[in-house]
């Protein structure tokens, strides 16, 4: 196989915990004394930092004041995002196959590291992953390449050796940012024009196609 390295955004690429994040985003919202917007507009969200969600969702423009109800969406994550993490189908079967071809892996995301780590645990995967790089980790989040240019200098590589995978346009621009190989995965809410509007090699519908693809 050409790449060393698959790096993987986290949330609706390799897992899902939309219905967690929904909740916590609508408790937190109306915290804020805002209604909180249909589903579907929350879940466009994701893959955005939680700064970036509330003031997207919300209208508030006072830093000080989204810092503010950050954390109390950090409490409520801290509650529900663990128990309500579930893998998607074709991640096991992708890491098990990256893994036999001699591919090292990554997370390079806008959750928290240490919440990464807790729901890997959930799935005896954390051992699974060589580098992740989560929002504490970085200055500036997704679609700034700084987290991808991190875990690929962590683990040694040049970036012609190194593929990033993700679900959203977020995970696009990053990689269009970074001069890295891209494949996107139809497992979030971008769809496949959206998608096409930027540099890639594959549009899958799921990972099982792009290990397909890649040949392992």
């Amino acid at each position: 196989m050409k790449y060393r390295a698959v790096l993987f955004d986290f949330d609706l690429t390799l897992i899902d915990a939309s219905p967690a994040i929904l909740a916590c985003y609508k408790h937190t919202l109306t915290k804020m004394g805002c209604t909180p917007p249909d589903d579907e507009v929350i879940r466009r969200t994701i893959g955005l930092t939680v700064e970036d969600s509330l003031e997207q969702m919300s209208g508030c423009h006072d830093k000080a004041r989204i810092a503010e109800y950050r954390e109390v969406y950090r409490i409520k994550a801290d509650e529900l995002m663990v128990p309500g993490t579930s893998l998607l189908p074709h991640t096991l079967d992708t890491i098990r196959r990256l893994q036999a071809a001699g591919c090292k892996l990554g997370i390079v995301t806008s959750k928290n590291h240490a919440r990464t780590l807790l729901s890997l645990d959930k799935f005896q995967l954390a051992g699974s992953f060589d580098v992740i790089v989560g929002f504490e980790d970085i200055d500036r989040p997704k679609p700034d390449p700084q987290g991808l240019n991190k875990a690929i200098a962590m683990l040694g590589l040049s970036k012609e050796q190194v593929l990033y995978v993700g679900d959203s346009y977020v995970d696009a621009r990053t990689a269009k940012a970074a001069g890295v190989d891209f494949v996107g995965v139809l497992t979030g809410t971008t769809t496949r024009a959206q998608m096409e509007e930027y540099p890639h090699l594959l549009i899958a519908d799921h990972l099982g196609q792009m290990t397909d693809w890649l040949g392992v």
